[in-house]
């Protein structure tokens, strides 16, 4: 999806697929972005920190930058990760282009170092691509890299609405590649487009990783995207704190 979608495979619809891709849907897109980041620091500002201003922030999965050009103009720098080489190249471009010159770039989090903190992770529309145990650990390590009295924005999925057809046809889809290759020619589409999975996450094991590093400013947000029930949980880490367990 990186290297031939990059753009629907962050906001899936067909006015950001490639063979539809104009100025005016290119602008939309980016602008989509600058108002969630807006939004977001509003409600951080509102709920969780009156003078939220972060420093250095890190935009986990970032796909083509949609969130991390707006982060940047917001804070001294910011680091955007992805999983995808050629998602990262797109990023890097757009934000030359809208001289975002504080921003850079990383595969994964293995690749920042051992002691490098944030003053403020962002993460949106992305967990839900990842399988719940992986995501989980993900989380864990992104809450690691928050600075005491850091703030987050993290945004995950935890209801599926989807008809019982369509859970059966996603875990088809997912599972065996033939039945993928399948459905898409019959929908119309690329027969190699790759499946986009979306996962459910259990919230009371996340609710209580926030709760084990002592965060006591927290606010949810609820979402909803095509079926699928979710939240951005908004929070702030202590200066210091006593993790719950051992």
């Amino acid at each position: 999806m990186g290297r031939n979608q990059p753009y629907y495979g962050v906001l899936s619809s067909q006015r950001y697929s490639r063979e539809n891709l104009n100025p005016e849907a290119i602008n939309e897109f980016f602008q989509s972005g600058e108002e969630y980041i807006r939004m977001i620091f509003d409600q951080m500002s509102r709920h969780i920190d009156p003078g939220f201003k972060p420093a250095r922030v890190l935009d986990f999965g970032c796909g083509v930058g949609r969130l991390t050009i707006p982060l940047a103009s917001r804070s001294e720098n910011v680091t955007g990760i992805d999983v995808s080489p050629s998602m990262l190249r797109e990023a890097e471009k757009n934000c030359s282009e809208r001289k975002a010159v504080n921003a850079d770039f990383r595969p994964g989090l293995d690749s920042l170092g051992s002691d490098q903190r944030f003053d403020f992770i962002n993460s949106y529309i992305v967990l839900q691509h990842i399988p719940p145990d992986k995501g989980h650990a993900v989380i864990t390590r992104l809450l690691e890299k928050l600075s005491p009295g850091g703030c987050g924005a993290i945004h995950m999925t935890y209801h599926d609405g989807s008809s019982l057809r369509g859970v059966i046809t996603g875990f088809l889809r997912k599972k065996i590649q033939v039945f993928n290759y399948v459905f898409n020619l019959i929908k119309g589409d690329p027969m190699r487009k790759p499946y986009m999975q979306m996962n459910a996450y259990n919230m009371n094991g996340v609710l209580w990783e926030l709760q084990n590093i002592g965060c006591v400013d927290f606010h949810s947000l609820f979402t909803f995207h095509g079926g699928h029930g979710g939240q951005i949980l908004l929070f702030r880490k202590p200066e210091s704190s006593q993790p719950l367990q051992a």
